[in-house]
């Protein structure tokens, strides 16, 4: 066959059934990924010579994948941090419970890499079905002394998530620091110069400390810096080249609680990776989604 180089995939719906037709090159071994556990499958293979259209079929096989295991609870203790990764290697799934010491239970979820589905039911009854990414507060009402069960999975092809969790029933008990509805860092197009950017992020009513990086990029790295973010890595793993500033600030009228910064002593027309850090008291940190920038070729 000639499509060595290219995957052709097709995927044909009816009322209840799905077909899915792979074509993978001259290649006479594949692994079919993204199926159900525990269902049976029907597969065809067919050889097809390009050149004079010709085709032939082999014999089609049924086989069934296993019944996925389910994960054993790990009790998570009130106010503890806990690091789950996923990184191709066993486990799959994560399933944690908790008993609720009060009415409300605080969920927190920092996704330091990649995006995490997470499951939460209450006493048996799903709550909670989504895909994370970033930081995620997650409140829940109930009765004293329910069972939550928690259960997080990569929502990822690429095995590379990592993720920190924390459940309380006391909300002074999170150490995660408060963080504002939005962490985007934005940039003004009109404030862009040959030298300078000006950047804007929301703050909060409590002091905090932010710290403000900047990283030079090439032309072919900035997918590849945007796709490799440790939002749980701090400033103590940049160079201290990378930092621009530090400064405490906080508002008490939350709609005002936006703070700028104009950056200088940039180079011409290019782009740049800017970084800030919410530090809270407890000393564990909120990362903003990275910002890039590229600075004007002609003032």
């Amino acid at each position: 066959m000639l499509l060595s180089s290219s995957n052709l995939h097709i995927i044909h719906k009816s009322s209840n059934m799905e077909v899915r037709q792979i074509c993978i090159g001259n290649k006479n071994v594949y692994t079919v990924s993204n199926l159900s556990s525990n269902t049976q499958y029907y597969f065809d293979v067919f050889v097809v010579n390009l050149l004079t259209n010709a085709s032939a079929a082999y014999t089609g096989t049924f086989t069934k994948t296993w019944l996925e295991p389910k994960p054993k609870d790990i009790p998570l203790k009130d106010g503890k941090i806990v690091q789950i990764k996923f990184d191709g290697k066993k486990p799959k799934a994560y399933s944690f419970q908790y008993q609720a010491l009060h009415k409300k239970v605080h969920f927190t979820l920092q996704v330091c890499r990649g995006q995490l589905r997470a499951l939460i039911s209450k006493n048996g009854k799903l709550l909670i079905s989504e895909n994370v990414q970033g930081l995620r507060h997650i409140t829940l009402k109930g009765k004293f002394m329910d069972k939550y069960v928690a259960v997080f999975r990569s929502a990822e092809s690429v095995a590379n998530t990592s993720a920190m969790i924390q459940a309380s029933s006391h909300m002074h008990k999170s150490v995660f620091p408060f963080f504002p509805n939005s962490l985007k860092i934005k940039s003004f197009n009109k404030l862009r110069t040959c030298n300078s950017i000006t950047i804007a992020w929301l703050g909060t009513q409590e002091r905090n400390m932010y710290c403000v990086y900047k990283k030079k990029l090439k032309e072919d790295q900035v997918w590849r810096e945007m796709s490799s973010v440790d939002n749980c890595s701090g400033p103590e793993s940049r160079p201290k080249s990378e930092k621009v500033l530090c400064k405490y600030f906080h508002e008490i009228n939350v709609q005002r609680a936006v703070t700028t910064e104009i950056i200088g002593g940039l180079e011409r027309g290019t782009s740049y990776r800017f970084d800030v850090y919410l530090i809270g008291s407890s000393g564990l940190l909120v990362r903003y989604q990275s910002k890039i920038v590229k600075t004007r070729k002609t003032c």
